[in-house]
């Protein structure tokens, strides 16, 4: 899987941008409790204060590790905790005013207000969004998580992974590969696969991680955990056995309170990760609005060419398996699904994980005439300037695809691939991609499309997103169709 890490404080976000918002808010509450009527905030030394007492607060909590096991405190941990905080964040404070010689000039009243409520509101805060996380952790979150292990284990996975979901995984399923317990389930969690069927299952439903926990050395299966970190899925290693596994980038980690060696085909930097989503953000609102003013020309020309819906939405494979719906506009006839089983014969590429062919009847306006010459309709427009694509952007809005990754392959493509392919579906899927403005027309064999995305998977940068996004506009300007 291409992982993304939040190592150390960023795997608390939530929790230090809470404390900061604690902090803002004593700060004025200790004015408010201050005797007198003065605006102290006129004065040039209070605006300062607040900017550096946010900024003290935020360098002891990267310093002190204020929210290690934060999940794991109990009540009175957690209160010492928050006095702990206020009291490291008010004594650099003090030092601050003593440096710059304001000590005497700053309301104590004022200064002690703020460090007694920050103590109390930043504790009160805390338990809350515990309180709530830790209802979170019951329920699961998104990522989903396949637990391989052995049957003499499920205690040990009952009690350090399921009732410590400090990370909020969904437990999709289980495999048991020491004996065959298919169909039933153990503590809620599906029993799906035996080892001989879990590569199958793997590669044909949703998992964004997989766990192994094996306990015994000799039952460790190194090549079936090689074939799954190959597929492009994370694999997390219970560290009872410490074990030199030949692929993937390589980490220590917890999955509960459970330390394992976590393996993936690629890292990214999470700072750059947020680029990236944040640069699909904006993109496709930039692209949503073009795709609007789109529909009002072309939503007139496709119905009268073809009556029917103006959009084409098909079921499509996200990253890891997801499920979700594309949009396009439609440049097809509405019975062109029905029709492409009957043209596969025709299939532009090798085997059946893609389809292309340069004669598609199923396009509207598309048709060829008796002497053999192909007469281009509407829907060849739409399609060889892209602008079919355009409603995808609403797909990168809502998170379902970026701007650039894979092709996001049709539920009947993605039934036929095998492990290797898997890997290429680690990423988001995107509008345009590696293979869309490098291969295409060139590349027809699906296992070389396999090789480039993950190529662009395990060697992605920024930088090679935006030499992607360049080449892609440079392609559709010269009509030779990047998407």
């Amino acid at each position: 899987m291409y992982r993304k890490r939040f190592r150390g404080w960023a795997k608390h976000l939530d929790f230090i941008i809470l404390d900061i918002l604690s902090l803002a808010a004593s700060f004025a509450l200790g004015f408010v409790v201050r005797p007198g009527r003065v605006n102290l905030m006129r004065g040039q030394l209070y605006r300062n204060m607040l900017f550096i007492i946010l900024l003290i607060d935020l360098v002891v909590i990267l310093f002190a590790g204020t929210f290690k096991n934060v999940l794991k405190r109990g009540i009175l941990s957690e209160a010492a905790a928050s006095v702990r905080q206020a009291v490291y964040v008010g004594v650099f404070g003090v030092f601050y005013l003593y440096l710059i010689h304001s000590s005497g000039a700053y309301s104590r009243f004022a200064y002690m207000s703020m460090m007694v409520i920050y103590a109390g509101l930043s504790f009160a805060v805390r338990s809350l969004w515990k309180s709530f996380l830790h209802r979170k952790m019951e329920e699961g979150g998104k990522i989903q998580l396949f637990i391989v292990t052995t049957s003499d284990r499920i205690p040990f996975i009952k009690e350090n992974i399921l009732d410590r979901n400090y990370q909020m995984y969904h437990f999709s399923a289980a495999a048991i590969i020491d004996r065959d317990m298919k169909g039933t389930e153990f503590y809620g969690v599906p029993v799906a696969a035996d080892q001989d069927t879990l590569i199958d299952y793997l590669t044909r439903n949703w998992v964004d991680e997989v766990l192994f926990d094996i306990a015994s050395a000799e039952d460790f299966p190194k090549e079936l955990i090689n074939e799954v970190i190959n597929m492009g899925i994370t694999v997390h290693l219970t560290l009872q056995k410490l074990i030199d596994m030949e692929g993937g980038e390589k980490s220590i980690e917890k999955v509960g309170t459970c330390p394992v060696i976590t393996a993936s085909i690629a890292e990214v930097n999470p700072g750059e990760y947020l680029i990236k989503r944040i640069t699909d953000i904006v993109g496709s609102v930039i692209g949503c609005a073009i795709t609007l003013v789109l529909t009002v020309i072309l939503g007139p020309l496709i119905y009268i060419a073809s009556p029917g819906p103006i959009f084409f939405h098909q079921t499509r494979i996200g990253q890891n398996g997801r499920k979700f719906e594309m949009y396009k506009f439609r440049s097809m006839y509405p019975d062109a699904e029905e029709r492409k089983k009957e043209l596969m014969r025709e299939n532009g590429l090798k085997e059946g994980q893609m389809f292309k062919m340069k004669y598609d009847p199923r396009i509207i306006g598309c048709r060829k005439l008796p002497d053999g010459t192909i007469k281009r309709g509407i829907g060849n427009f739409i399609r060889d300037t892209s602008l079919d694509e355009f409603p995808q952007f609403f797909n990168v809005l809502k998170g379902d695809m970026s701007l650039v990754g894979t092709r996001p392959p049709t539920v009947d493509e993605w039934e036929q691939y095998n492990p290797y392919h898997r890997s290429r579906m680690s990423v988001r899927p995107g509008i345009t991609g590696i293979w869309q403005v490098e291969g295409r027309g060139k590349v027809l064999d699906f296992d070389d499309v396999a090789r480039m995305d993950r190529e662009y998977i395990e060697h992605w940068s920024i930088g090679l997103d935006i030499r992607i996004l360049c080449r892609t506009v440079y392609v559709v300007i010269t009509r030779r169709g990047a998407m």
